[in-house]
């Protein structure tokens, strides 16, 4: 009877210690938006090129992810980012605008294994029509 309850109690002691914990996690990223135009003051109906970038420490957090170009804060077009997490536009300018890019986020996963890239809004820059 003690070898029997000797064995039960090392086995039970191994499949912890083989299970182990389960690695439960939640990985929370932050984002970085950030937006280049190729010029700020043009004539009305010239070509404007927005470069933009969406960054992160995780990849998943800016490969392939859906930006927005807004003009004046209504959004006019997006667009998925390369594997680097960039994304370009070229716009015809009828008149002064203000533009910016966003990123809405993104989750993903079930607990306990959630994912998470935190959204993101580059700065706002003028483009002023003469």
């Amino acid at each position: 009877m003690k070898n029997l309850v000797r064995m039960v109690a090392v086995a039970t002691v191994a499949s912890l210690l083989l299970v182990s914990v389960a690695s439960a996690h939640v990985n929370v990223s932050t984002t970085s938006l950030r937006l280049r135009v190729s010029d700020s003051t043009v004539q009305r109906g010239d070509r404007v090129t927005f470069n933009g970038r969406l960054s992160s420490d995780w990849a998943k957090c800016y490969q392939f992810r859906p930006v927005k170009l807004q003009k004046n804060g209504t959004t006019i077009a997006s667009k998925k980012t390369d594997a680097n997490g960039k994304v370009r536009w070229t716009r015809l300018i009828r008149g002064t605008a203000n533009w910016n890019l966003k990123f809405s986020g993104r989750r993903w996963g079930k607990h306990p294994h959630r994912h998470v890239c935190k959204a993101s809004t580059s700065k706002v820059i003028q483009v002023q029509a003469t």
